[in-house]
């Protein structure tokens, strides 16, 4: 998914696009947990909610998440790795 499509997920459901995309690929880790780091593997449409993604642990790849994008950028839970 490109950023621009991205953007476009954001518009299409009424939320504002962020300052700093979110992309496929991109890493995380929670803060004060530098380990797992988990990747971004799809965005998630569920009707009648915020923009979801889901998250795939780099260390074990049978442990996914799924979570808000809100909450993904808020830097008092999610760190961007690299």
């Amino acid at each position: 998914m490109t950023a621009s499509s991205f953007v476009a997920f954001f518009r299409r459901f009424g939320t504002k696009a962020p300052l700093e995309p979110i992309l496929i690929g991109d890493r995380y880790h929670r803060v004060g947990q530098p380990k797992p780091t988990f990747q971004v593997v799809r965005a998630i449409n569920f009707p009648h909610q915020p923009p979801h993604v889901a998250l795939v642990s780099e260390n074990n790849d049978q442990r996914m998440l799924t979570i808000g994008v809100s909450v993904l950028q808020d830097p008092e839970h999610w760190v961007r790795v690299g």
